[in-house]
């Protein structure tokens, strides 16, 4: 990266680690709508940069839909990895979701696609690309 880019964190970035946040917070209540130990382990590792998000007043009922939302989508893509177990997936606009571990079948050919420097904060929190698990940095209008 260029020394010269800003460091502050765009919309899009923000709104990812919210997302992060919101999800940890989830999975360690007792009774948690989902359970999400990669985003547990984030904000456990990085808790000072997350702090902040403590501060953001938001609703309980925003925040449960926000857990019942990403619960379909597990559900979702559980359900079509069960009737297509070697399909390829795009998860576009993937933020910071580690969905990917939530609901890999051990088979799924998975691409996360987000914008650039969504993909590259996810790169910098999360690592690298897997053997089955692929990050694409640009716009889903992108013809390429």
């Amino acid at each position: 990266m260029s020394g010269t880019k800003s460091q502050t964190p765009s919309a899009a970035s923000e709104t990812s680690l919210m997302a992060v946040y919101i999800r940890a917070m989830e999975s360690r209540r007792p009774d948690a709508l989902i359970r999400d130990e990669k985003a547990v382990a984030l904000v456990a590792e990085r808790s000072e940069e997350f702090a902040r998000f403590a501060q953001v007043p938001m609703s309980d009922a925003l925040k449960v839909m926000r857990n019942l939302a990403t619960r379909e989508y597990d559900r979702q893509a559980r359900d079509f990895l069960a009737r297509h177990a070697d399909a390829v997936l795009v998860h576009v606009g993937t933020g910071l979701d580690s969905r990917f571990e939530r609901v890999d079948n051990g088979r799924v050919e998975w691409y996360d696609l987000d914008l650039p420097e969504v993909i590259g904060l996810r790169r910098k929190l999360f690592g690298d690309e897997g053997k089955r698990h692929h990050l694409l940095g640009c716009s889903v209008l992108e013809e390429a």
